[in-house]
């Protein structure tokens, strides 16, 4: 049993993560798991949320907990087991507005996924939602949450065009873009301080230079990291659809695997990372259905809407590793933008 949670749930962020969820399960199979911490014993489990889930799974169910890495919408997951240590779901469980607000969100997108052709894109499908003490929470049938081989970047970016294709797609000029009045809204809710302004002022810029340059919008998953995904075979299984959106401008999905593959999987840091992305958003985006000349474009609105993300819901404070957006996300955003200014 223990040596089923370790393997489980999703793909490490990290090289130093791998390894440790592989030893780890190693050493529960090997019957070693008395060297870490297996078990959190709670009172009264007969009305508990785990009795909860074992009646909507219709059979007792044994609970592991996940934690992410520290960040503003970091929530436990139960991993959900049965008596021989088979998968059965996960249920992720809110800790607060914010992550509450995130779980309404992934269930809403995962039932808009129910009966789109999808081709080989697959999702997982919603068990029950529902609250629990206050506590809103997401049952979810399992899928593969491990590449044997590792990601496969052919069958990924299929996959990646497939969602795109799943949906609706229009085309039209930036300023116009719901997606970016939208977003230049939230950034002026932002309050009056130095960051904040400097970002608005940043945002204004870009708009200057590309507000009437064609974008091609659709779906987009929000956050297609390589611990959100994993192939097997010709098929790609994506899990953490909380940010899910149609109407996004097509190319950012693949412009946030590569920022943060450098940074969690390459060594990269994350000046170097987005340093990296600006030299590769051209070919990203074009072969994920973006239009060819809208790289350096894509890489601006990327910047500036993981900035927004990163100052809303402060996830400095939040033990986000990364460090302060002023030492490597704006420079590169001042960058692009003033690169193509001076043209």
């Amino acid at each position: 049993m223990t040596a089923a949670a370790l393997r489980h749930y999703k793909s490490p962020s990290t090289r130093r993560a791998q390894l440790t969820a592989v030893a780890l399960g190693v050493a529960g199979w090997l019957g070693a798991g008395g060297l870490v911490p297996t078990r959190l014993h709670v009172r009264r489990p007969e009305h508990g949320l785990p009795a909860r889930l074992s009646t909507a799974a219709g059979r007792p169910l044994h609970v592991g907990l996940t934690l992410g890495p520290p960040r503003a919408n970091r929530k436990p997951v139960l991993h959900l087991l049965d008596g021989r240590g088979v998968t059965q779901g996960y249920a992720k469980v809110a800790v607060n507005d914010l992550t509450s607000r995130r779980l309404v969100r992934e269930e809403e997108a995962l039932r808009s996924l129910e009966g789109r052709d999808l081709g080989s894109l697959r999702h997982p499908k919603v068990v029950q939602a529902g609250d629990w003490h206050e506590h809103r929470y997401l049952l979810i049938e399992p899928v593969p949450t491990w590449s044997p081989r590792g990601v496969d970047p052919g069958v990924r970016d299929a996959a990646l065009r497939r969602l795109v294709g799943g949906f609706e797609q229009s085309e039209d000029v930036l300023a116009s873009v719901p997606w970016w009045r939208a977003l230049r809204a939230r950034l002026g809710e932002l309050g009056p301080t130095p960051l904040s302004d400097r970002l608005a002022a940043l945002s204004e810029a870009a708009e200057d230079t590309w507000g009437s340059s064609s974008l091609r919008l659709g779906a987009a998953h929000g956050d297609w990291t390589p611990w959100n995904l994993a192939t097997r075979g010709d098929t790609t299984y994506a899990w953490d659809w909380e940010r899910f959106s149609t109407g996004v401008p097509v190319g950012l999905d693949a412009l946030h695997y590569s920022f943060q593959s450098g940074v969690r999987l390459d060594g990269l840091t994350p000046q170097g990372s987005m340093s990296r992305l600006q030299h590769l958003a051209t070919d990203l985006g074009e072969a994920n259905g973006a239009h060819p000349t809208s790289g350096r474009m894509l890489v601006a609105l990327y910047a500036i809407d993981l900035a927004e993300r990163f100052v809303r819901h402060q996830q400095e404070k939040a033990g986000a590793k990364k460090g302060p957006i002023e030492d490597w996300l704006l420079p590169a955003l001042e960058q692009v933008v003033q690169g193509d200014r001076g043209r």
